[in-house]
Parts: C-alpha cells; structure tokens; sequence
C-alpha cells in the first residue's frame, strides 16, 4: 500500500460511471475526455493516465 497518500472517496452511478473527486481531478489536469488506465491489482483497482 502506498504511504502518506491522501484518500478520496469517490462514487458509482447507476449506469457503472465513477465520480472522481474535484481535488484529483484539478491535481491531475484532467479535463472531460481524458484516458485513465484501469488496472485490477492484487490490492484494489490503480487508475493512473493512459
């Protein structure tokens, strides 16, 4: 597990979409249309920029 990393909660809507928190979305630059890369892990699921 990743240390000294702040956690945000995020939501799924009916239709399966993810509601990333405005704080990420800011620190990260990322604008409607951006590409993330979803990977499954042993730990979770790793959203990074595709």
């Amino acid at each position: 597990m990743l240390e000294n990393v702040d956690q945000h909660e995020a939501t799924i809507d009916p239709d399966g979409r993810v509601t990333i928190p405005k704080a990420l979305l800011e620190r990260w630059g990322w604008v409607p249309g951006t590409k993330l890369l979803v990977e499954e892990t042993d730990d979770g699921v790793l959203v990074t920029t595709g």
